[in-house]
């Protein structure tokens, strides 16, 4: 191997992730991978700005990203480059009234096993990245490369920016968030739609996200579930500060308008040897010796963990209907069966005529919308393709009905989840029925119900 890359190849571990600020603060979607691929390339570039193009090699990417593997990184990075080209638009604001918005990456290239990022050349300027002076925020490659959720990324990098700021005399930094904002920001809504993008230049974070055709987590539950539980969960485990949270709320009724983050260090995460250590562990198998390997494309079409190669033929599911849904997954095998299973359960109540796209509509959008869905009536069922839209324009009072509904319906039908629940609640929560009928609301008790459904358990409103 070429010295000059095995010196690379081995300093990469060591590396610095040094960013701009103001990028950090930018509104756009990415997914995980490309997020990484971006991390990985600031953490690479010269720090005095003579060059905006890194080349990043087929190992270090399976080091530092260790869930993705010869039979599906290639078609894992080729729609990565694709969407860092032509998708990565970003929207930068200065505080003062002025933004702009631009292209990140300008040319992504894959070439005798290197894989090549160049940089935007408008960025020399703008002090995003390279070479920079000051308010930015740099951090360990290794803090981030084992995240399993974007959104996680997304949020270390936004607490990290306050951790000059932590002291003996403050040990805790607090800062809120607009939550229609942080959606923008982390990339819960697509802000490259056209309207969204208009309103998103105005400041307008709440029509941004109503105007939004590609959105997650419109619920406040969904979204506390799995974007800020999973974020805190990782963040704490594996990063130098770690945050907590509460909501803000507003009006008689509560609903949730922002997010209070209350930062602190971190003391208890891994250290740096142990990351290494555990980066080592995941990938020395897969790579040996031979770091400057090129991949081995004849391979890359057929890539799926066995895992879910054990669904080839289920209910008619095609090794392709399983690439397409791990992709759909972020490469999360256990969520593809989950999903899978969902399915399989809700098609006991209802007649799924598209059985991939309601398995791809339950991992994209969340389990307990399309599950209660198919587990109400028959007529129910023939609405199972409009979910999404039906979800996505629910006002807070609709979704609360929409609750109550589920909970009064299998509550009436005596059915065999409703039974399972009380029983849950009795012998694991020490709740008998007549205490939570007194205690909560039937839309509470349906989010509870739906929780049980989805997770075999529940956790019990406050407040």
């Amino acid at each position: 191997m070429d010295k000059d890359r095995q010196n690379n190849e081995i300093e990469l571990n060591q590396m610095m992730v040094r960013k701009g600020n103001r990028l950090i603060n930018a509104k756009y979607s990415a997914s995980l991978l490309e997020e990484q691929l971006i991390s990985i390339g600031t953490a690479k570039l010269p720090r005095d700005g003579s060059s905006y193009e890194v080349t990043i090699y087929p190992s270090q990417i399976k080091r530092l990203i260790p869930a993705q593997n010869d039979k599906n990184i290639y078609s894992r990075l080729k729609r990565a480059a694709s969407n860092m080209t032509t998708g990565y638009g970003i929207f930068i604001e200065d505080g003062k009234g002025n933004f702009s918005a631009f292209p990140l990456v300008k040319e992504v290239r894959y070439e005798n096993g290197e894989f090549k990022i160049f940089f935007n050349d408008a960025l020399k300027d703008k002090e995003l990245i390279g070479l920079l002076k000051d308010n930015y925020t740099s951090y360990s490659l290794l803090n981030i490369v084992n995240f399993r959720s974007e959104y996680s990324l997304r949020i270390y990098e936004l607490i990290r920016q306050e951790k000059f700021k932590i002291s003996k005399e403050h040990p805790r930094i607090i800062r809120d968030f607009d939550l229609d904002e942080l959606k923008c920001t982390i990339g819960i809504v697509n802000t490259q739609e056209e309207k969204v993008h208009n309103f998103i230049q105005n400041r307008d974070w709440k029509r941004a996200v109503e105007a939004a055709k590609e959105k997650k987590y419109s619920l406040w539950g969904n979204f506390e579930r799995s974007v800020l539980r999973v974020a805190r969960d990782e963040i704490k485990e594996k990063c130098d500060v770690f945050f907590d949270y509460s909501t803000i709320t507003s009006g008689r009724g509560g609903k949730v308008i922002g997010v209070k983050f209350i930062i602190q260090k971190n003391d208890l995460a891994k250290s740096r040897k142990e990351l290494n250590e555990e980066l080592y562990r995941n990938v020395s198998a897969e790579i040996g010796d031979d770091y400057s390997a090129q991949m081995s494309i004849d391979d890359y079409i057929s890539g799926l963990p066995s895992s879910l190669l054990e669904y080839d033929g289920h209910n008619g599911l095609t090794q392709k209907d399983l690439e397409v849904l791990y992709d759909e997954s972020n490469m999360d095998a256990g969520a593809v069966v989950k999903a899978i299973l969902a399915a399989d359960e809700a098609s006991k109540a209802t007649v799924i005529k598209n059985y991939v796209g309601w398995i791809r509509s339950c991992i994209k959008n969340g389990y307990d919308e399309l599950i209660m869905v198919a587990n109400g009536t028959k007529e129910q069922g023939e609405r199972i393709k409009e979910a999404k839209k039906i979800i996505e324009s629910r006002t807070e009072e609709e979704e609360k009905t929409r609750l109550a509904d589920i909970w009064k319906k299998n509550k009436t039908r005596n059915s065999k989840i409703y039974q399972d629940f009380i029983r849950y609640l009795d012998k694991e929560k020490g709740l008998p029925l007549r205490v939570v009928e007194m205690t909560y609301v039937e839309y509470e008790l349906g989010a509870m119900l739906i929780d049980y459904v989805r997770d075999g358990e529940c956790e019990l409103p406050i407040g």
